[in-house]
């Protein structure tokens, strides 16, 4: 490669590597990315939970959410932190 050649292919590779990390910065879009994204539940089985978890609001999900992990069927549910049953545990959590 000549030496004009050389120069045009790095500024050409720094500006695509400028234009690539601006994507990746934007990409949500203004748009969170939040654990509970449908419908939720109002309340549970006491007996039928492994485990509860409680996120509070963070820059990447703009609300408190409280994650359920089932015996049966297991797998994650999420509980309505507006719920009787969901401020009850954010009481006991202490985050309101």
């Amino acid at each position: 490669m000549t030496g004009k050649m050389t120069a045009s292919f790095a500024l050409w590779l720094c500006a695509s590597l400028m234009v690539t990390s601006m994507t990746e910065a934007f990409s949500l879009g203004g748009k969170t990315r939040c654990l509970c994204a449908g419908k939720m539940q109002k309340g549970f089985d006491r007996n039928n939970v492994l485990n509860i978890t409680v996120y509070p609001k963070s820059p990447s999900c703009d609300r408190v959410e409280i994650l359920l992990i089932r015996k049966q069927p297991m797998g994650p549910v999420c509980l309505d932190p507006n719920s009787p049953n969901g401020k009850l545990i954010l009481k006991k959590k202490k985050l309101k």
